[in-house]
């Protein structure tokens, strides 16, 4: 029997990452390769990395195998800002939540989506007011569900559209200062069922203080959790793809 995958993705945004792995074609792979092999001769001060021959031939092969396998994934993408909601990822996705997720065991309320220098489709926006250059008058009141009972509530749900136990779940995580109790969260539920976690943890060291920072290492070191680093820069798209197909075969 195929193993199933049930692929979360936690801060969404335009789903950089998540194209990557199931929307791009090769042709949208290769235009988007060249486009940042030129701009890094054009634009050397910004320092853009691109990526080599190889790294970009295994890229275009991993996830052609995924896209392959998409009817053993469950795709989960949550996101408290509505604006992102026109891109046409949030109508390819299995199950889509228009929330924020923030704290352990707190219940649903209403909070604020603070957004950096005014910039309402911005990639920093966040339920944390520390964040850098928020501007407190630009705000939007969401939806903010704990933690927990958020991955309770999508287990029975997983339990009962692809049975208890007959899936893996990994997260793709980076929501803005939330990452801590998320990973905390979806292992405490998910136990064994969840063993790898995707995305940048390094605002829980900016906005929570290098402590939490370093429980969290902690925690992922002492649960035997593997990281992957995954983001829009595409020096990170090789291990993830190629992490998914480990869990898949």
């Amino acid at each position: 029997m195929e193993k199933k995958l049930v692929y979360v993705d936690i801060g969404t945004h335009f789903g950089q990452e998540y194209k990557a792995l199931f929307s791009y074609s090769v042709g949208e792979f290769i235009f988007r390769f060249i486009k940042i092999f030129i701009a890094s001769f054009i634009f050397p001060k910004n320092k853009i990395e691109p990526i080599g021959l190889s790294e970009a031939i295994d890229i275009i092969k991993y996830t052609k195998v995924i896209r392959q396998k998409k009817n053993d994934i469950t795709t989960v993408l949550v996101e408290p800002n509505i604006r992102l909601y026109s891109d046409a990822i949030y109508r390819s996705a299995d199950k889509v939540f228009c929330l924020a997720l923030g704290g352990m065991g707190d219940s649903m309320h209403f909070s604020n989506l603070f957004f950096p220098n005014s910039d309402k489709l911005s990639q920093g926006a966040s339920i944390f007011n520390t964040k850098k250059d928020i501007d407190f008058d630009e705000s939007d009141n969401v939806v903010i569900c704990g933690c927990v009972p958020f991955a309770e509530m999508l287990k029975e749900s997983l339990d009962k559209s692809l049975g208890k136990n007959t899936y893996e779940v990994v997260i793709r995580i980076n929501c803005e200062g939330s990452e801590d109790t998320g990973i905390y969260a979806f292992h405490k539920v998910f136990q064994n069922q969840f063993n790898v976690i995707f995305g940048s943890l390094k605002d829980v060291g900016e906005l929570k203080g290098s402590s939490e920072m370093e429980a969290l290492l902690s925690y992922i070191d002492k649960n035997d959790l593997k990281f992957v680093p995954f983001s829009p820069l595409y020096t990170t798209w090789k291990n993830a793809s190629r992490e998914i197909l480990n869990i898949l075969e």
